[in-house]
């Protein structure tokens, strides 16, 4: 299977991720944190389940990580886009909520382009533009008042996208620095452990 068909599957799958999420916080599970916890835990146990069905070579790459900073980075972004991404479930719809993930694209494209010296062309400059303007201009209200973007919730949706691209940008240095799967692993239990700090705001 090519990379597209994996990126598209992996879409298709975050999607289904954020309607199931937001069916929960309506009808079952009201308090965010615990919703958060709860989810990182099934992402943790099914990490396990999934580690019988790994070649030999793959689990031997399993291994005390060398290189903490990174991985600590990693685990501390997912903690917390973790528990934004199910506030912002809990205040926004879904279809506002989505379109706004187009920014994560323009902030990931920033920080590539001002620390790594990435170039970008006229033509990419001006696709970020459009990404931005119109993710942005989606979450408009019916009577297309900019103040409606002022919002606090807009706001830390905005937040949330910068800390998916410092995620993202934190898993590429960690696994050149520890591998995949010790990242993959590693990153689901210290994230978990960070989780528990939440534990006694569940009943608030």
């Amino acid at each position: 299977m090519s990379y597209i068909l994996y990126a598209w599957l992996a879409s298709l799958l975050y999607a289904v991720n954020a309607i199931l999420a937001k069916l929960t916080s309506k009808h079952t599970i009201k308090n965010p944190l615990l919703l958060t916890f709860i989810w990182n835990l099934f992402v943790l146990i099914f990490s396990l389940f999934l580690l019988p069905a790994l070649p030999a070579k793959e689990v031997s790459q399993l291994t005390w990580p060398t290189a903490w900073p990174s991985l600590l980075a990693a685990a501390g972004l997912w903690a917390l886009t973790g528990v934004t991404f199910v506030v912002l479930l809990f205040a926004l719809d879904v279809s506002a909520f989505a379109p706004l993930y187009n920014l994560r694209t323009v902030f990931g494209v920033l920080l590539g382009v001002y620390f790594l010296g990435e170039k970008l062309t006229a033509t990419q400059g001006l696709s970020v533009a459009v990404i931005f303007v119109f993710g942005v201009l989606a979450n408009l209200d019916e009577r297309f008042r900019l103040r409606a973007l002022l919002k606090p919730v807009l706001l830390l949706a905005l937040v949330h996208m910068f800390l998916l691209a410092l995620y993202a940008a934190a898993v590429k240095v960690a696994i050149a620095d520890n591998g995949y799967w010790n990242v993959f692993y590693w990153t689901a239990f210290l994230s978990q452990f960070l989780l528990l700090l939440t534990i006694p705001l569940f009943r608030r």
